[in-house]
């Protein structure tokens, strides 16, 4: 079965030396989310060997987004891998939400005018030493409207472990991003946990809103109602990722595929969502 994996950040320089490029931390962190052991391409930092992975677990493109954290070369590097297979990977650029003029500016170079297909931005994660936002502050505003008016997609990693506080990623912030741009492709990774229950709601009222589950859907608690949402509520809006190079791809594959998400659901889930969400069938 065809795939395209929404959370597969490759070995560039700017992640190599970082530490989910660590096989120590991946390992220990990958664990308690009933992840897997990295696989050999992260082990070994070796971008061939994840073209290799990929073919051998049928993912035809991975999806990068970029961790800009106030790197000057992010996304340059991510340009780079796209010149080097334009087939296997797709580019979401990544936007600094501390340098706005600057985010735009990469949208127009990168995207508008160069081979890039969306957007991406961390506002709970921000670069060291700086404070984090939350995602409905107005301040991001003019980078949603940006999206919107060029249809371009967007992602947000949306979960607890991201901050400022417990209420940064409950359902009204989505619900306020939404209401005030009601057309914008919205994916939120990392299965908006713990709040999934509640967004499958707010995904109800706004179909262009997604939810990449990637590797979330391993056996964190609650992970069942993602195969419940994925099977028969949100079957248009459920997106497959593994979060790459936490996690073997074939792993998270494999999980997918045998986690009882029905067979004919599970084509939409594994690639013709992403297509959607993405634009590809254009």
């Amino acid at each position: 079965m065809k795939c395209i994996d929404m959370r597969c950040r490759p070995p560039v320089k700017s992640l190599v030396n970082t530490r989910i490029f660590d096989p120590e931390f991946t390992t220990a962190f990958g664990q308690r989310f009933g992840g897997s052991y990295p696989a050999q391409s992260a082990v070994n930092r070796s971008l061939e060997q994840l073209i290799a992975e990929m073919d051998a677990v049928g993912i035809e493109k991975g999806v990068f987004s970029v961790r800009r954290d106030g790197s000057e070369t992010a996304n340059q590097e991510a340009l780079e891998v796209l010149s080097q297979y334009p087939d296997r990977f797709v580019a979401m650029v990544g936007c600094d939400p501390l340098a706005l003029d600057t985010a735009i500016a990469d949208i127009e170079q990168y995207v508008l005018n160069g081979p890039f297909t969306g957007v991406t931005t961390e506002p709970g994660n921000p670069k060291y030493g700086y404070d984090s936002w939350f995602i409905d502050d107005e301040r991001l505003f003019p980078l949603y409207e940006k999206c919107a008016q060029h249809n371009l997609p967007l992602i947000i990693t949306v979960c607890r472990g991201s901050m400022p506080d417990a209420t940064a990623f409950m359902p009204i912030r989505v619900e306020n991003i939404m209401h005030t741009f009601p057309t914008l492709k919205l994916g939120l990774s990392h299965a908006a946990w713990p709040w999934f229950t509640q967004m499958c709601g707010t995904c109800m009222k706004y179909p262009t809103l997604r939810i990449i589950t990637d590797s979330y859907i391993l056996k964190l608690p609650g992970y069942q109602d993602c195969i419940t949402a994925a099977n028969y509520l949100l079957s248009d809006q459920i997106l497959f990722g593994t979060s790459y190079p936490y996690n073997d791809q074939k792993f998270v594959h494999d999980f997918y595929l045998n986690c009882g998400i029905r067979s004919e659901v599970l084509p939409k889930v594994m690639y013709d969502n992403a297509v959607n969400f993405l634009g590809l069938e254009q």
